[in-house]
């Protein structure tokens, strides 16, 4: 356990020495472990701004119309907005329930609820 623990602190310390006089530097990808490296990753704001003028020049692509579209294929449905205003809903619910439509075939005990 100590020796363990002593082997922590050194490679800990050389690596401080490391960053400190020898110009180690500790990158960040996105990731959770950061990466040592000696050549840190610069920025290219060139190609940035080459990339964001070509997207400037795109043409805009139509915005999807809720009343022809009533299928929700993104997030808070067609206008991102969260309301629904194609048709209706229901509220007089018929008093046998609804007619099902679905059945796992699992043991009961064994079901559980999915989206």
């Amino acid at each position: 356990m100590a020796l363990s623990v002593y082997g922590i602190l050194y490679s800990a310390g050389i690596i401080l020495l490391l960053i400190r006089f020898a110009a180690l530097e500790v990158e960040w990808r996105g990731g959770y472990v950061p990466v040592l490296t000696w050549h840190k990753t610069k920025p290219d704001f060139d190609a940035l701004e080459r990339s964001r003028s070509r997207q400037d020049n795109l043409s805009p692509v139509p915005a999807a119309n809720p009343h022809t579209d009533a299928n929700w294929t993104g997030f808070r449905g067609p206008n991102r907005d969260g309301e629904y205003d194609t048709h209706p809903i229901l509220t007089n619910w018929p008093s046998g329930g609804l007619r099902q439509l679905w059945n796992s075939g699992a043991n009961r005990r064994w079901r559980w609820p999915t989206m």
